[in-house]
């Protein structure tokens, strides 16, 4: 959670300073005025519940209890569906093309990575799943059927969502077969 609240508040500070002291080149990909405060509307929300998610899993921890299994899944769909949002709130301002075009979508491996600190295959492929499931469900609401059957790319990037959700859980819960041993200040045997 440190991961993505440190994450989260970079990304607010740098889109919220190019909104302020970048407008121009950001309404050149828009052609529409955006509203100043635009990034601290949307993920400042995120960034807030990332914060108080650390604080009661610190509290938690301090107490000797982690968060429940339920409570994990539900942290996992709700940090993931910040890309969800923010396309969203992306396509009120520019055209699609524009929108699913820009980094919102990359932001969804992101999440999807940092779901590997949780040590466990099942958390990080459940937001493989979620992130393709809000990609899909967004391109879908913006573009119809018929306008994601005719890019392959919002076909594709959902199954690499999945993909690389799988494969984060898989690198959380690799144990090796023998365990490495390591002896410092000797050489390993030649031969």
């Amino acid at each position: 959670m440190r991961v993505l609240a440190a994450t989260l508040a970079v990304l607010l500070v740098a889109e919220q300073l190019l909104f302020l002291f970048a407008r121009d080149l950001v309404e050149q990909f828009t052609q529409k005025p955006l509203p100043a405060w635009l990034p601290a509307q949307i993920i400042g929300p995120f960034l807030a519940y990332e914060v108080v998610a650390l604080l009661v899993l610190r509290y938690r921890l301090a107490r000797g209890s982690t968060f429940p299994t339920a409570a994990r899944f539900a942290n996992a769909l709700i940090e993931t569906s910040l890309p969800t949002v923010i396309l969203s709130s992306a396509n009120e301002f520019t055209t699609p093309a524009v929108a699913f075009g820009t980094w919102p979508t990359m932001l969804y491996f992101i999440f999807i990575v940092a779901s590997t600190l949780r040590l466990d295959f099942v958390l990080p492929a459940f937001t493989g799943i979620v992130a393709a499931a809000g990609y899909l469900g967004i391109a879908t609401w913006v573009l119809s059927l018929q306008g994601i059957a005719t890019n392959p790319n919002h076909v594709i990037k959902p199954v690499l969502m999945v993909v690389a959700g799988v494969v984060a859980g898989l690198v959380a819960s690799y144990q090796p077969l023998w365990p490495a041993r390591v002896s410092i200040g000797r050489r390993p045997p030649v031969g």
